[in-house]
């Protein structure tokens, strides 16, 4: 990523952005801070934001004409937030002490030809910046135009601070001048740098401008005059216009004083309409609070109220609905620069390792975000990108990638035509987790689809590779999807029935010559109201929608379909359809960072009191995991099959889980790898009448496990098999320590990049284990 793609990239997130009323105002006042501040009750903090933008605050807070309200969010759910009245509050309380820092003076000076709201501002940005100011006011004192002009509003001695405070601050001041005629012109621009002519002065003047209807015409954005280095404006009937054409020109003074372009990168200034994307869903309509005193503004009280209204807008959409960009307190701009910076580093820590890998990919902030920053593909690439440089931590993701080599061994991977037959016209693909799942559904679910939609329908068990391409590794996705796509060739190219989304979504983006086809679209064919009996879903359920299926609304309307010969009755989550949440499975978030994947399912859950149904057997076992009560789509559509093959352990929770299979509990990861090869070894006995490859000599050692111990080797990421092959080899090779007191052994092995370390004893003819633990580290001059 260069960055100029980063610059594109942070364009898309539009949450640094200015709100609707900062933006509409002409003089860019953060309103959004300000009702933060007066919410509190916290008067010093509002001046300071007055004061950070506003020029001349004593005298604009109190005769603000409020443009900003035509562009409030708030206007569209009740009353705009009355900015205007909030700020005159403001202002009738004491203004905090401010420390002004002086620019270096220049050597270049400016004269104003009136001293109206425009020009007194012009005066004071001018002023600021280091310049040389001196301003010329027919009248007997400085501002006069305003003396009386507004009331009650602004009363004389509010002027008179804001006007001694330009006379303290240097601005040179003549009243009494004469400016009409075009000898002032003249000898202004021979003695000055640069002349501004306020039109809100009150002022007539003959000088050799290019007039329209008696008025001088001038660009309303740059000030700029049909003379060189002659500016004016102010002639708006709005006083914050007024003073925010002041500003404009004084920028553009600036700017022609330094000799650079006038007109670069202001596209900003004055009133406009920002890109910020707040979402008004859920946004009570709630009408303006009345002013106790129309001229004071509110009372502290009311005005604590008023600003209560804002609504603080803010776009965070993608960050409200996933708990993986809420977990790193920031947003997809703020992430991309880090991710940026990351790839940058050439020796140090690369501290956004952790943030890249935990992304599910799932697509979901582009859903929600307006302008579909692309979190998901940012990641990916980043870890492409990574994997290619040999900078990819291995711990992120190796746990992933050996169940996926476990997939693709001779201890999984089968493709066969149906039993007796030659030639397929269906494939059923169900997909490696539902295998993992629930074996029993797999068996069933093949017998059915041979009964009901093709007698000549095979069978291929595996995995299509999409492990692999979450962790960035490209080369061994393209190995492992070209695998499957050889032996789809050999049967015949039948058309792929999958029950796994991900699968199906792999297949039609990465492999299009493969025919493929969702099994929820096929069933709905086949299948009538009725036809299924669902068992324990008497009560209504929520639907989850895998991540995979957030672009194939075929599948989501197929699974809803099938629901509904069920007869169970679908509520239908706030985040769902295109806008799901994952399950915390999508990108392997479950092996770079658990703990996080944790939370993304527990947040989903939240979602509904009511039990789930989900159609994919990784978001079933993920949420279920969290304890939910999760169905299956399976189970509902096939309950009988939900009791066939559950998980040994506690025999009054499988009893249960028979009875009612949303309490299924989920396999643990050893168990899910044992399902698959127990499913491989069943069919081939008991349809195509083969006796199955023996098993690995490590695999017949029966082991016991201390109380506790199965849920800790879960959370280290250790198998059953490769305490297994640790004990195998300590017992074969003698190579194990010996507690002469406890009777117990210490051993370890390296069956693959990680070393296992198990604590174990022999007990009769199974051997008892009571820790296991795993690093990476290679001792120097150690075994390899």
């Amino acid at each position: 990523m260069d960055q100029q793609q980063l610059r594109d990239l942070e364009a898309k997130c539009v949450q640094e952005l200015s709100p609707q009323c900062k933006a509409g105002c002409p003089l860019h006042v953060d309103a959004r801070s300000l009702c933060a501040s007066l919410a509190t009750g916290d008067f010093d903090a509002a001046w300071q934001v007055l004061l950070k933008t506003l020029p001349l605050p004593g005298v604009l807070a109190r005769i603000c004409d409020g443009p900003c309200r035509q562009q409030c969010l708030r206007g569209k759910a009740g009353d705009p937030v009355q900015i205007h009245l909030l700020e005159r509050s403001v202002v009738q309380r004491p203004r905090p002490r401010q420390r002004s820092l002086a620019m270096p003076a220049r050597d270049k000076a400016v004269a104003v030809a009136g001293s109206g709201l425009s020009g007194l501002v012009l005066a004071s940005d001018l002023k600021r910046k280091g310049y040389t100011v001196t301003l010329f006011e027919p009248g007997p004192r400085l501002g006069h135009p305003l003396y009386g002009r507004f009331g009650e509003l602004l009363p004389d001695a509010a002027i008179d601070e804001e006007m001694s405070a330009l006379e303290d601050a240097g601005v040179v001041v003549h009243t009494g001048a004469e400016v009409s005629d075009g000898a002032f012109m003249d000898g202004a621009l021979a003695s000055f740098d640069a002349l501004y002519l306020c039109l809100d002065a009150g002022l007539e003047v003959a000088w050799p401008l290019r007039m329209e209807q008696g008025a001088p015409v001038y660009d309303e954005m740059l000030g700029t005059t049909s003379l060189s280095r002659v500016l004016a404006g102010g002639d708006s009937a709005s006083p914050v216009e007024r003073a925010a054409q002041g500003r404009r020109a004084a920028n553009t003074i600036d700017r022609l004083l330094q000799g650079v372009s006038l007109s670069a990168e202001r596209s900003d200034q004055g009133a406009y309409r920002s890109r910020l994307y707040t979402s008004l869903a859920k946004v009570p309509s709630l009408p303006a609070v009345v002013p106790a005193d129309p001229i004071e503004g509110f009372s502290p009280q009311q005005a604590a109220y008023e600003a209560e209204r804002c609504l603080q807008c803010e776009c965070l959409e993608c960050v409200k609905a996933c708990a993986y960009l809420a977990h790193y307190k920031g947003y997809p701009k703020t992430y991309a620069r880090q991710i940026y910076n990351n790839l940058a580093i050439v020796k140090g820590h690369r501290q956004a390792n952790q943030l890249i890998n935990s992304c599910m990919l799932c697509g979901q902030c582009s859903a929600l975000c307006p302008h579909d920053f692309p979190m998901a593909e940012l990641c990916l690439e980043t870890r492409q990108s990574m994997v290619a440089e040999g900078i990819m931590p291995p711990s992120a993701f190796d746990f992933a990638l050996e169940d996926l080599r476990f997939s693709s061994s001779s201890e999984f991977f089968l493709f066969r035509h149906a039993p007796g037959r030659d030639a397929s016209t269906y494939l059923l693909f169900p997909g490696c987790q539902l295998c993992a799942s629930s074996p029993g559904h797999v068996e069933v679910l093949y017998q059915w689809l041979r009964e009901n939609v093709s007698q000549a329908t095979g069978l291929g068990l595996g995995c299509c590779g999409v492990p692999a391409h979450w962790a960035g590794e490209r080369g061994c996705f393209e190995r492992e999807l070209d695998r499957v796509r050889q032996e789809w060739e050999r049967l015949g190219k039948p058309t792929i029935i999958t029950a796994c989304a991900t699968c199906l979504s792999t297949f039609q983006e990465y492999a299009p010559d493969v025919a493929v086809a969702g099994l929820w679209n096929i069933m709905t064919g086949y299948l009538s109201p009725g036809d299924a009996s669902p068992r324990g879903a008497k009560k209504p359920v929520a639907v989850h929608d895998p991540c995979a299926a957030r672009h194939n609304p075929v599948l989501r309307h197929s699974a809803r379909r099938l629901l509904s010969h069920t007869g169970v009755k679908v509520r239908e989550l706030e985040l769902a359809h295109e806008q799901t949440s994952c399950c915390g499975y999508g990108g392997l978030m479950y092996s770079s960072n658990p703990a996080l994947a944790k939370k993304v399912a527990e947040k989903r859950v939240s979602e509904s009191k009511a039990d789930f149904v989900a159609y994919c057997a990784m978001c079933r076992d993920n949420l279920a995991a969290t304890g939910k009560r999760v169905y299956h789509l399976l189970d509902l559509l096939f309950p009988e099959a939900a009791k066939s093959h559950l998980p040994p352990g506690n025999s009054k929770s499988n009893n249960s889980a028979q009875e009612d299979p949303a309490a299924r509990p989920a396999p643990g990861f050893s168990q899910r790898q044992e399902n698959k090869a127990d499913l491989r070894r069943r069919l081939l006995k008991t349809l195509w009448q083969e006796e199955p490859p023996p098993m690995q000599a490590h695999q017949h050692l029966d082991l016991v496990m201390e109380p506790g111990l199965q849920e800790l080797l879960e959370e280290r990421r250790i198998l059953l098999n490769d305490l297994r092959r640790v004990i195998l080899h300590a017992e074969r090779t003698g190579q194990k320590l010996a507690d002469a007191k406890t009777g117990r052994f210490l051993a370890y092995h390296q069956p693959v990049r990680v070393t296992y370390w198990v604590e174990y004893a022999p007990e009769g003819e199974s051997f008892r284990v009571y820790n296991a633990y795993s690093h990476r580290m290679t001792i120097p001059g150690g075994p390899a």
